[in-house]
This record gives structure tokens, C-alpha cells and sequence, in this order.
């Protein structure tokens, strides 16, 4: 279980790090698309991993917030925008965020997903901003 959160922290990062260098040229719906091919992957696999766990009552409210604005924002049909993003990067991620503080997941683990989610968001809101 370790490597798989592991791997899910690394694989957020990767993600996060990608989107940080593409081009930010094109219309707004379609950089949005961008970011959120570069995004859900990793919040998708977070919560896909996280479901497998005892959460408790406070982990479990985190993720069954979170779940439908993921699913929304992330699925093949969806149509993507700011302000979905920007839910995304206000509810969605804080919520998936306070579900992993809340598990029994080793320390290091749980710090690696958080970091990892974190650069998510700030990547969500840096993509997000108009051009100056």
C-alpha cells in the first residue's frame, strides 16, 4: 500500500510539473481541457486508493464531497472551464487533502500525496489566471 501512494504522490507531481511547462496559447476552454487531463489522472487515483481504506467519519465525508465535483470536472464527457477548475481547486482537492491527513497512511506517504495534491492546486489557480 505504501508504493501505491508512493507512486500516486509521484505521479501527481510528474503531472503537476507538465502542466507547469504547456503552453498556455489557445482558447480558454481548450487550455482548460489541458489542465485537467494534466490534473485528474492523479486525484482520480488518489481517491480510487483512498476508497480502499478505513477513513473514519471525518475522512469519508472528505471523500464523498469530493468524489462528485472529481467525477464531474473529470470524466471523458465533460466540459471543462474555470470555473470548474477553480471548484476543483477550492473543494475537491482541499477535501481529498484533509482525507488523506485523516487516514493511517504512513507520515512520509501522506506528505509525498499532500505536496503532491498542493502543486495540483496552485498549478489549477496559476493555469487559471488571466494572462497579464
Amino acid at each position: 500500500m505504501k508504493k501505491l501512494f508512493s507512486l500516486v504522490a509521484l505521479v501527481i507531481m510528474m503531472l503537476v510539473a507538465v502542466a507547469c511547462t504547456t503552453q498556455t496559447s489557445g482558447s480558454p476552454t481548450a487550455q482548460a481541457q489541458r489542465i485537467s487531463s494534466q490534473v485528474c489522472p492523479p486525484l482520480q487515483a488518489a481517491l480510487k486508493s483512498l476508497a480502499g481504506l478505513s477513513l473514519g467519519d471525518p475522512g469519508k465525508t472528505s471523500i464523498a464531497n469530493a468524489s462528485p465535483l472529481v467525477a464531474s470536472v473529470c470524466s471523458s464527457s465533460a466540459t471543462v472551464d474555470s470555473s470548474s477548475l477553480q471548484a476543483l481547486a477550492a473543494t475537491a482537492i482541499p477535501a481529498i487533502t484533509q482525507a488523506v491527513r485523516a487516514s493511517s497512511l504512513d507520515d512520509q506517504v501522506k506528505q509525498e500525496i499532500v505536496l503532491g495534491l498542493g502543486v495540483a492546486s496552485i498549478t489549477i489557480a496559476a493555469m487559471s489566471a488571466p494572462a497579464q
